[in-house]
């Protein structure tokens, strides 16, 4: 660009590329035409500086009418009104949900991957300004209260901006009190091949194991129909499954209003197994644990290996993980067993936080086929330390040393489960249907109460849900 000495001292470049960087250099010169003489010698004036990277204009506006309007035992819908357009419509909303009520604003220029797993105590979910006005959370724990922030968006990727400013739209909803009537599910009895990968349970709580293996693959095995877990080299094995995507299950286990029960056979071979700490030698079967990693997490388990003289079959609470003795507290305690078979089956009732163990042993094959039918009482206690906590993680722990000929084995395990019915139901309410548009008027709740089939028809339940105003659709859960 030519600038005459008598310009003012500026110049702008407009309609550049975000994030690129230019350089400059500026020449005095004097004369015109073919006498123009440019000064090149001595330092010549340069710079350079890059374009910044600009946020898309914020929304105006938030969302309005922000209610929790179908709210269940296990599941909380939410709906709302679209922020309206004014100077800056949104793009979408990202909903930001926790039962902690601690939240901290989305950053600008950040997305944020969809997590709407909010059992475990936290999830996040992008919504298109476009989409449906409302957005439903399932597979959650009875009698708890989440709480729910909405944030208007506008942008792309690193130029996503959010508003942030003035009232943020808040709401908070609690479950339904727990009326689950819990009995028990076969969570695997390992009926496959022999391989060194445990796949997945079985249907209903079709959930894939984990492996946490000192020698991989190989440690963990499926041998015979069970799990295996052996290795020459000292360590600990641990198979475990995520159960908080399974609806039905007690994450929770204070939220429950009825009996849990857990049920597993297990069998370890040392004939005097000391336990947890390194070189020791112990296996557990965790009930619950707050943490998927050894070394971490709170829960409960049953136990076999202690330092002493008898080998009780104990039932522990653990404070932050399962790698060492100290770190596991009994419950209950009970028996001398070492390398036994043995039908474990555990009860907690959370009227009155009692824990209760029985165990059946035999020396020559597991007592029960069905370990739920384990009878022989070792004794009932009460706690409730960690029932208050999402104990998500449920498995098999292997504590060894160097033998090269112990190892541990567990079959047939089941955990607890209630199954609830769902049903999608289509109807268009007489009078809000507008068959021009093809859609309600507006959104209706239904109630569809359940009967018996025989006279005198009684109701058995009822379920509550938000006839959908588009697809006339409505989720109802028995």
């Amino acid at each position: 660009m030519n600038i005459p000495f008598s310009d003012p001292d500026t110049y702008n470049f407009n309609n550049l590329m975000a994030t690129e960087t230019y350089y400059f250099t500026l020449y005095s010169y004097n004369g015109t035409g073919s006498q123009i003489n440019y000064k090149i010698n001595g330092t010549v004036p340069q710079t350079n500086a890059s374009v910044s990277n600009p946020l898309s204009a914020e929304p105006t506006n938030y969302i309005t009418d922000f209610i929790a309007d179908t709210i269940s035992e296990s599941g909380i819908g939410l709906n709302w009104t679209d922020a309206l357009p004014g100077a800056q419509a949104p793009s979408g909303y990202l909903l930001i949900a926790n039962n902690s009520n601690s939240f901290t604003d989305p950053a600008d220029g950040t997305v944020y991957t969809d997590d709407n797993i909010l059992s475990d105590g936290s999830a996040v979910v992008n919504i298109t300004y476009a989409g449906a006005n409302n957005y439903n959370f399932t597979s959650l724990s009875s009698g708890v209260t989440y709480y729910f922030r909405m944030y208007s968006y506008n942008g792309t990727g690193a130029q996503r901006n959010y508003k942030t400013n003035a009232t943020i739209p808040w709401i908070n909803a609690a479950t339904l009190p727990g009326s689950q009537n819990y009995s028990s599910v076969l969570l695997d009895d390992f009926s496959r091949g022999n391989n060194t990968i445990l796949g997945n349970t079985l249907s209903p709580v079709s959930v894939t194991w984990q492996e946490t293996e000192t020698v991989s693959p190989g440690s963990i095995t499926l041998s015979y129909g069970k799990i295996k877990s052996a290795s020459t080299t000292a360590g600990r094995e641990f198979s475990y499954v995520n159960l908080s995507a399974v609806p039905g299950y007690p994450i929770v286990y204070s939220n429950a209003a009825s009996i849990l029960e857990w049920s597993v056979n297990m069998k370890q071979t040392r004939t005097d197994p000391s336990g947890f700490d390194n070189n020791n030698y112990g296996m557990a079967f965790i009930l619950g644990k707050s943490t998927s990693d050894i070394t971490t997490g709170n829960g409960y388990a049953v136990v076999l290996g202690n330092s002493g003289s008898a080998d009780a079959i104990r039932l522990a609470k653990f404070t932050n993980g399962v790698n060492g003795n100290s770190r596991f507290t009994n419950v209950i305690s009970s028996g001398d067993y070492a390398s036994q078979y043995l039908s474990v089956r555990v009860t907690f009732d959370p009227s009155n936080n009692i824990w209760t163990l029985y165990t059946e042993s035999s020396a020559v094959n597991f007592p029960q086929q069905d370990p739920r039918n384990t009878s022989v009482l070792m004794g009932s206690s009460a706690d409730s330390s960690y029932t208050g906590q999402s104990l998500i993680y449920s498995g098999a722990l292997w504590n060894h040393a160097t033998g090269a000929n112990d190892s541990c084995m567990f079959d047939d395990i089941y955990v607890p489960y209630n199954s609830n019915t769902l049903l999608e139901l289509t109807a268009i309410t007489e009078g809000y249907y507008d068959n021009i548009e093809d859609r309600l008027n507006m959104k209706d709740t239904m109630t569809v109460y359940l009967r018996n089939t025989t006279a005198p028809y009684a109701k058995v339940d009822s379920a509550n849900a938000v006839i959908d105003s588009l697809t006339f659709k409505g989720n109802f859960e028995f």
